[in-house]
């Protein structure tokens, strides 16, 4: 079975305005990275579709960081962010807790 990268190699990763929106989540001691069907979708060597970060900052410091760096927040439960691009959401990192399965 082959391996999976440690990091994905993908030019719209690279490309304005998703670079600009990572690098305004992805500083400050917070993380951010693409998830989800795009990463899915590029592996199997298919176009991006939406795209879904998940980060680790809170919601009103996503709002302050995207805002500051010229994307219009959209709060919706998934913050989305749009700034003439496909939709790209925001999701907060959180860790759940489980009980015992019953």
């Amino acid at each position: 079975m082959r391996q999976a990268p440690n990091r994905l190699e993908a030019a719209w990763l690279t490309e304005a305005p998703l670079r600009d929106l990572l690098a305004a989540l992805d500083r400050a001691g917070e993380e951010a990275r693409v998830v989800g069907g795009a990463v899915r979708n590029t592996l199997v060597g298919d176009p991006p579709g939406d795209i879904d970060i998940a980060t680790t900052a809170l919601p009103r410091e996503v709002i302050r960081r995207v805002e500051a760096a010229g994307f219009k927040a959209v709060p919706t439960g998934n913050a989305g962010m749009h700034q003439n691009v496909p939709r790209e959401d925001i999701v907060i990192a959180r860790a759940e807790e489980t009980g015992p399965a019953a």
